[in-house]
Parts: structure tokens; C-alpha cells; sequence
């Protein structure tokens, strides 16, 4: 491996963990949101940004926690940027994986 392609290789894994954790941060609130309706749906109960209704599974009231996970959604506000920058991460990276040699690690072909 030449010192060329090390520090390819590299950059290519710091940009990877850059874009997945910018990712997980940025797109958590949609993820919580989303659960939290399909999981209202599913059990037949009601959620929306008014109160928490209640919601009976298995004996227990889970109203507050699917109205807590729903209510994240607007936190997309805030994370927006990183939405942003975790989409940026995953083109420069893709643009970096596409011209790098195909012998290199991490390459084309690999």
C-alpha cells in the first residue's frame, strides 16, 4: 500500500464515520417521530401534538411516551444542519470512492 493510498484510505474511513454519525444525530428526531405513529397506528391509539391521549398495551398507559417520541419531530429544526452536513459527508464521500484507483483499499472494487 502506498502512502498515497493510506492516507486515501484514511480519509475515506474518517468522512465514512463523519457522515453515519452526523446521520444517526441529525435524522433521530424523524426516526422518533415515525415509531412513535406507526406505533400508535398499530395499537389502535390516537397521537397528536395537542395532548396525549391514552393508550392502553398490556396494562400499562404508554400515552406519554408516544406522545414524547412524537413531539420530537419539531425538533428537526434544530437538526436540520446537521441534515445537511451529514448529506454533504455522504456525497464527498461517494465522489471520493468513485475516483479512487481500484487496487487501492476501499476502492471501487472492493
Amino acid at each position: 500500500m502506498t502512502r498515497h493510498a493510506s492516507a486515501d484510505h484514511g480519509r475515506n474511513k474518517l468522512l465514512f464515520w463523519g457522515a453515519l454519525m452526523s446521520s444517526l444525530i441529525g435524522w433521530a428526531p424523524l426516526l422518533a417521530g415515525l415509531i412513535s405513529a406507526g406505533a400508535a397506528s398499530a395499537f389502535g391509539c390516537e397521537v397528536n401534538e395537542a395532548y396525549a391521549h391514552p393508550c392502553m398495551v398490556m396494562g400499562a398507559d404508554i400515552s406519554d411516551a408516544l406522545y414524547t417520541g412524537f413531539m420530537s419531530m419539531f425538533l428537526l429544526i434544530f437538526t436540520a444542519p446537521v441534515i445537511l452536513i451529514s448529506i454533504t459527508l455522504w456525497i464527498i464521500l461517494a465522489v471520493s470512492r468513485m475516483r479512487s484507483p481500484p487496487d487501492a483499499p476501499g476502492g471501487a472494487n472492493t
